[in-house]
């Protein structure tokens, strides 16, 4: 097939997929926060947005129409995100009812925990290249807007959660004797997401693009509690051991277009439910106590596991002048029912001491959540042509139902949180690309699941929690061509020694 007809079929193949993707049944969700995770520099910097003006790694996710605003042959990348997590809660070692006939009473204002964390987070890679300068396309390019058309590829986490809570040791003196805990909690969720993007400029005004991920998401959860009680009453002690983890593998697609209406833009995308493609979990759970009425029960369970992103409709607006830009973006995330869904063959033990039961069945587990809506509001501000301000604010909330974080063995929803941050920093921009730093603060509150160790045996309950985040940005672009000079400058070097 000659001339633009072998460009055009390119064209209605990735439009064709998209869209299968796009009205095909997802038979679960994600996790419960949905604001795309540290991806590209300049987006987390402007409280999130982008949808008129992105121009990193995180056009991909949010709109690829916005890939048009990136210089083709540019690596844009996140160079590092390092993130200082605080948080609290004034009940953690005692979250729900306490069985007073063995522990007495239990003083409330010693059961408060806090912790302080730091660490690196992923980093996002994306190259962008002109369909005019790939070998594939440029005989087949004979249009101006053609030669303007981006073809891309990225691979980032775009969405990381992570709690961690190891060996921390609690005592407590109580009516009925002296109460000595210990815990260790260890909860993560990270979906990694790689494929293609295709974004072209229709009229000098209107810019289309499409995108398709290919994701895995990685889910663990591991409780780990000892409990003893010493007293006049004798000795109460009890274990609880409950971990599950799952992966699922999924695909989805993302349609956005930009309209440029003078110095305003305004911008649409949607984003399908992830179609799943496969996937596999297993779970264990172990409880034990000793004294009056002691026993022992056993989970071991292992089966299909699913979990995969909802619908997303964003709207977003903006303005853009000398000066810089202003944007405002909405991001509705539509109720799906199911969040997730694990298909499971188990064995269950029980046993009293005196006599065990062993029998073997069916768990057929699920998690419905709500749908959300999200707001974003970010600028720039260019101080002169090389050195720009950026800031921002975003909410980002849970889509977890209150009161479900329990009765689930496979603990998927390790907390219903919600958060507000705010966002600022500076871009440095020049020929051969840009370099940009600042730091996202963020306070965040809702309820967490832990083990309440004051009930024989200890049962998992909720405590309220709050916490703060600060998240350090160091991210930028560079082009292929700086990159090819620094190769052939090394390489000249160790030339030179050679000789």
């Amino acid at each position: 097939m000659d001339g633009p007809g072998a460009l055009s079929v390119v064209r209605a193949a990735l439009a064709a997929t998209a869209l299968a993707c796009l009205f095909a049944p997802s038979p679960a969700r994600a996790q419960a926060n949905y604001r795309l995770a540290p991806v590209g520099g300049r987006t987390t910097l402007v409280g999130g947005t982008g949808l008129a003006y992105g121009s990193d790694g995180a056009s991909a996710f949010l709109n690829p129409a916005t890939v048009m605003r990136i210089d083709s042959g540019r690596l844009s990348f996140s160079v590092n995100f390092y993130s200082i997590q605080y948080a609290s809660s004034k009940t953690w070692y005692r979250p729900g009812p306490i069985d007073a006939q063995r522990f007495g009473d239990v003083p409330s204002a010693e059961g408060s925990v806090t912790s302080f964390t730091f660490d690196s987070l992923p980093s996002s890679l994306c190259l962008f290249f002109s369909t005019g300068r790939i070998g594939l396309f440029a005989r087949e390019v004979t249009r101006e807007a053609d030669e303007r058309a981006r073809l891309g590829v990225c691979l980032a986490t775009t969405q990381l959660t992570q709690f961690d809570f190891d060996a921390a040791d609690h005592e407590q003196s109580t009516s009925s004797g002296l109460v000595r805990q210990a815990h260790t909690i260890n909860q993560s969720f990270r979906r990694f997401a790689l494929g293609p993007t295709y974004a072209m400029q229709v009229t000098d005004d209107l810019a289309v693009g499409g995108s398709m991920h290919f994701s895995r998401a990685g889910h663990r959860s591991t409780f780990g509690v000892t409990s003893a009680r010493f007293g006049p009453q004798g000795t109460l002690s009890s274990i609880f051991y409950s971990s599950s983890q799952g992966d699922s593998y999924d695909v989805n697609a993302t349609l956005g277009m930009t309209y440029r209406m003078g110095r305003q833009t305004v911008a649409v995308a949607l984003e399908s439910p992830s179609v799943h493609l496969y996937g596999t979990g297993k779970l264990s759970r172990y409880t034990h106590f000793e004294g009056d009425g002691a026993g022992t029960s056993s989970i071991v369970a292992d089966g299909d596991f699913a979990s995969s992103t909802p619908p997303r409709l964003s709207l977003g607006t903006g303005v853009e002048g000398t000066w810089g830009s202003a944007e405002l973006n909405v991001a509705i995330h539509a109720p799906v029912g199911d969040i997730y869904s694990a298909s499971l063959d188990a064995h269950v033990l029980d046993s009293n001491g005196l006599a065990a039961t062993d029998r073997q069945t069916k768990l057929a587990l699920s998690a419905r959540a709500r749908g959300s809506m999200n707001i974003g509001i970010g600028g720039e501000l260019y101080m002169n042509r090389k050195v720009s301000l950026l800031g921002g604010m975003s909410t980002d909330l849970s889509t977890v139902p209150k009161g479900s974080l329990r009765g689930d063995p496979f603990n998927y929803f390790p907390a219903r949180t919600n958060r507000l941050a705010t966002s600022f920093g500076f871009a440095s921009h020049g020929d051969g690309g840009d370099l940009l730093f600042g730091a996202e603060l963020s306070y965040a509150w809702g309820e967490r699941l832990t083990v309440n160790a004051y009930q024989a045996p200890p049962v998992l309950d909720t405590t309220r929690s709050t916490g703060y985040g600060v998240l350090f940005v160091i991210a930028g672009s560079t082009n292929l061509k700086n990159i090819r000079r620094a190769v052939e400058d090394v390489t000249k070097t160790f030339e030179k020694k050679k000789d």
